[in-house]
């Protein structure tokens, strides 16, 4: 249990996690309630309440039926892009920061994948993929590939992408790091011309499980077994090179506590200074 600061009383507040939802994969919204449920039952706030762009409870409508005077919306995306800078506010009303809504204040938080700690939740999907017997004398010879979706709607959307390599890079646990998109270059589809290492570690730098994460990736990468009907065996051999492909970065366990310290970080932009512990 850790104590950080935090603007008012969180029992009297609501938070709210807005996700992307799907229309047609149900895993998509499944990082949402998970995580949801988890911080529910911390019972650090009056109400946690879960909303979606391609699901019900919708953006348009939440807002409106939460009673609380405070509330604390937390975009869950990994990246401050395209969704969070123009389809959540619009949607949801938010004007900013801190926006009134009649009686409510509400307080728009940034996205989950803009916390540092993401990127021990990088490494722990590494280490959960792999023995860790082998992981002292593997990790040092190995290509980290961190593989993200990408979009032109929005320049700044593969901004966090680059921020957990950089950080990764720094930490020096792996001999090589590269950053790939599905609609950006440099391509997933082209890993090999820039990759030199035998021992290749792709994480799917993803907020969810989805045919991305299950189908686009692995197929532009040259993976042939189906994780969408089975589970991966590690490593699998591309061309002579040994992959090992991890779970999506969103449903690691330990996100809630980097949604939790989301809102600890928009209560200090503000400066203040009480206590909360979970």
């Amino acid at each position: 249990m850790s104590s950080f600061p935090h603007a008012i009383d969180w029992s009297k507040a609501s938070l709210v996690l807005a996700g992307h939802g799907s229309l047609y994969n149900s895993e998509a919204a499944l990082p949402v309630y998970i995580n949801a449920e988890k911080i529910r039952n911390k019972k650090l706030f009056e109400n946690v309440y879960e909303t979606f762009w391609k699901e019900e409870p919708s953006f348009h409508q939440t807002l409106l039926s939460i009673p609380s005077s405070f509330i604390y919306v937390v975009p869950f995306f990994l990246s401050h892009g395209f969704f969070t800078a123009k389809v959540i506010p619009a949607e949801m009303g938010i004007e900013g920061p801190m926006t009134r809504m009649g009686k409510k204040m509400v307080h728009y938080c940034r996205a989950v994948g803009e916390n540092p700690r993401v990127s021990e939740l990088i490494i722990e999907a590494i280490n959960r993929a792999i023995d860790f017997k082998m992981a002292s004398s593997i990790l040092s010879e190995s290509a980290l590939l961190l593989v993200s979706h990408g979009t032109k709607k929005n320049v700044h959307s593969k901004e966090t992408t680059y921020l957990h390599w950089n950080i990764l890079q720094k930490k020096g646990i792996f001999k090589e790091c590269h950053v790939f998109f599905l609609e950006e270059e440099p391509r997933i589809s082209s890993w090999k011309e820039y990759v030199r290492s035998k021992y290749i570690f792709a994480v799917p730098f993803f907020i969810s499980e989805g045919d991305h994460s299950y189908v686009d990736v692995p197929k532009l990468m040259g993976i042939k077994k189906s994780l969408r009907t089975s589970p991966i065996s590690y490593p699998q051999d591309v061309e002579g090179r040994y992959v090992w492909y991890t779970k999506a970065v969103g449903t690691m366990e330990g996100m809630e506590q980097v949604i939790l310290e989301q809102v600890v970080a928009f209560d200090e932009s503000f400066g203040k200074v009480a206590k909360v512990a979970f």
